[in-house]
């Protein structure tokens, strides 16, 4: 599972976990899934799960709830993964 993904700073979130998951054997993820969408936790997801794919994308937030959000929704679609919104406790 990997929870948030940033794409920004020195060292994008991508590249570190893709090599970390690399260098663990890790080739498929159960879970990614995001707190909020907000740039600095959710611009990593397409660019790490389309090299590590997920069974299943979660979110707290609607999937219209804002730029960053519509445009990943659109990227795991394109990727095929499929996407869930939590609510409250359903999980």
């Amino acid at each position: 599972m990997v929870l948030d993904c940033a794409g920004v700073g020195r060292e994008p979130t991508p590249d570190l976990l893709f090599r970390l998951c690399d260098a663990l054997g890790v080739t498929r993820l159960d879970i990614a899934f995001n707190t909020h969408p907000h740039r600095d936790h959710i611009n990593g997801f397409a660019e790490l799960l389309s090299k590590i794919p997920a069974d299943e994308y979660l979110s707290t937030f609607p999937l219209d709830s804002d730029k960053y959000q519509r445009q990943l929704i659109h990227q795991l679609r394109e990727l095929s993964i499929p996407i869930r919104v939590c609510e409250r406790a359903k999980c």
